[in-house]
């Protein structure tokens, strides 16, 4: 199973980068990968400003007392820049990569709900016997699509049993949804999934940071050649710095809990639209289909449930009394 899944996240990465320019999904994969990549990036560079900033006002500082070093102060702080970069490169490509691969596997895992929607609408039209059975997820992070969709194939199964459509009473607890609910599950699973994201790219800034401040001390020891005088003002820095990383850290974390809301977003207004066509339809308004402006990587979804409401108005509308 473990394998399977693997597997399967491979292709998912692999035709995400292959296939965003013709496919709708991929793009959608894709477009939330780079933005989930990006992200700790805002920390990074705040990060790497105010080190340069800590930088500047310590070589500033310190020149006010030695006059005679005022000609370095431009090869000084560019020294600093290089030694930073070299030291922080690495480690900003391979947390891109990381980040990029987790971001465009977190888009899929957000699509699945739909997918299983439509799975079973497309495996109910291709049997020639139309005894497909929908399994609901009960697990799903999207309850409200989840729960209803059980009831709805449910209750046009047994519509199709006595070949007749009949408007039917939607339970009570669907009637007054009038906007998309609010998902516990989606937030506490996709809570935990960035959480250790923000854990593991927290681990990462601190290096970057460290590297940074190794950059300052170069260079400040060249300026301060009193070993004394150095551990003091090392000592008072080091403060500084700490500071500086707590600053980067709650950045990366406001950014990420900002992108969860993103998140959510770009799942609960189609979950919530292909919701309120199912109730529609089974209310007695047969002619009600999934219309999504803006949100095209569901449309392959959306296609497969239209042609499933179509099926099933040909077939037994005509036969209600």
């Amino acid at each position: 199973m473990y394998e399977n899944f693997k597997k399967s996240m491979f292709n998912v990465v692999a035709q995400s980068l292959k296939d965003f320019k013709k496919d709708d999904q991929a793009k959608f994969r894709l477009k939330l990968g780079l933005i989930f990549a990006v992200l700790p990036f805002l920390s990074i560079i705040a990060g790497f400003i105010l080190n340069w900033f800590l930088l500047k006002s310590a070589v500033i500082y310190i020149t006010t007392f030695r006059k005679d070093l005022d000609y370095i102060i431009d090869d000084l702080i560019l020294d600093y820049l290089q030694i930073g970069l070299v030291e922080v490169w690495p480690w900003v490509i391979f947390s891109f990569i990381c980040l990029l691969i987790a971001g465009i596997i977190l888009a899929q895992l957000m699509l699945r709900p739909f997918d299983e929607i439509a799975d079973y609408c497309n495996e109910f039209l291709c049997a020639e016997n139309k005894d497909a059975t929908f399994d609901a997820d009960f697990s799903s992070e999207l309850r409200l699509l989840s729960n209803f969709s059980d009831w709805f194939f449910t209750t046009t199964e047994t519509f199709r049993k006595s070949g007749v459509l009949t408007k039917i009473e939607v339970p009570n607890k669907y009637k007054k949804i009038h906007k998309p609910v609010f998902e516990s599950m989606f937030f506490l699973n996709k809570s935990f999934y960035v959480a250790i994201v923000c854990i593991l790219m927290g681990m990462i800034i601190t290096i970057i940071n460290f590297a940074l401040f190794d950059a300052i001390i170069m260079v400040v020891n060249h300026i301060l050649t009193d070993s004394k005088v150095f551990k003091d003002y090392l000592v008072n820095m080091a403060i500084l710095q700490n500071d500086i990383l707590y600053i980067t850290i709650i950045v990366n974390i406001i950014s990420y809990g900002i992108f969860l809301l993103y998140l959510y977003n770009k799942v609960a207004t189609p979950a919530f639209g292909i919701f309120a066509t199912m109730r529609s339809f089974i209310s007695g308004r047969y002619a009600s289909r999934v219309h999504l402006i803006g949100y095209k990587y569901v449309r392959n979804q959306t296609r497969v449930i239209n042609r499933y409401l179509d099926y099933m108005e040909k077939e037994y509308s005509a036969k209600d009394d």
